[in-house]
Formats: structure tokens, sequence, C-alpha cells
């Protein structure tokens, strides 16, 4: 999948690792079970459906894998909208849900760094830091970029139940 331009595929548990990996994908339904996620993934621009396997004509299937290997842009788009919507981290949400806990830890990733620089210059947290100095934008991406690349720093992000991110943990 790592190496793939576009997929074609069955509409089971395997599309959700295509969307995973943001692999474009032309699904079909092969069984009744197939058939919700196959439609809510193409509803959701994650993949296009083909239909059921049994109904899809040669000059059809020709034509999909034509438009989606031509179409730059659709071949972004649905990648974009895949990864959006499988990010991989399903079984620890089921995981904190089943143990009835109240928060989770994930690594911190680049896409973390605005919302820590918003976090850093509350003002509540200004008030209590060493620096009561606003951090400029440039300065924060510069400080987050050294701590991504530190291998004794390790920033985590605290998740509720609904994904709502409410604090972040810093180790060095």
């Amino acid at each position: 999948m790592a190496w793939a331009d576009v997929a074609i595929a069955a509409g089971g548990s395997t599309s959700l690792e295509l969307a995973f990996m943001g692999l474009p994908s032309l699904l079909m339904v092969l069984a009744e079970n197939q058939k919700l996620s196959v439609d809510q993934l193409h509803s959701s621009g994650a993949a296009v459906c083909l239909g059921w396997h049994r109904d899809i004509e040669t000059g059809e299937l020709y034509a999909n894998i034509k438009e989606l290997v031509l179409q730059q842009v659709l071949r972004r788009d649905l990648s974009s909208n895949s990864k959006k919507l499988v990010d991989g981290s399903g079984s620890d949400r089921l995981m904190m849900f089943l143990q009835n806990q109240k928060l989770r830890l994930r690594e911190v990733c680049k896409d973390d760094s605005e919302l820590l620089w918003h976090w850093a210059n509350d003002p509540s947290v200004r008030s209590v830091s060493f620096s009561s100095e606003w951090i400029s934008w440039e300065e924060h991406q510069k400080w987050f970029s050294n701590k991504l690349k530190d291998n004794n720093s390790y920033i985590f992000i605290a998740l509720t139940h609904g994904d709502k991110a409410i604090a972040q943990i810093r180790f060095t």
C-alpha cells in the first residue's frame, strides 16, 4: 500500500487500511456487510464506490481507473479525506471507552504546533510561566521543531473520550 498510487479493492476491513495510508481507492462490494462502509467512505470523499462486484461492467471499471489515474486533484482529495477519516487511533479510543478511562495520551505530532502555541500564549499560562512575554509564532516554531528532534524530550497531548485535546504533558 505504501508504494502504490491507487488501489482497487473490496470494501472489507482492508478499505480502512487503505484509508489510513491515504491511498486513493476504487472499492467494490463483495458482501452485504461491506455495503454500508463502502457507501460511507464514498459519501465522505475518501474512496470511489464501484458498487456490487457482479454489476461492474468492464468498460465502467476501465473508465473509473482512467479517471482516477489521470486526475491528480481527485487522487489528492481522496487521499486527504481518507486520512482525516481514519487516523489509526481507533483501537486506542475503543480501549479508552471499554476501560472507562477519562483520558488518553498520544504523542505530539507536527500538526499540534499551532494548538500548543495557542495554549502557551493563553494569558493564564503566561501569568505563571518563567517569562510572561507573549511567544511569537516564529519563536514557537523553532522551539517546537527542536523539541520534536530532541531524543530526551517527550510531549504528549491529553485527550477526552470525544478526542478533545485538553492538556499537554512534557518530559525532558
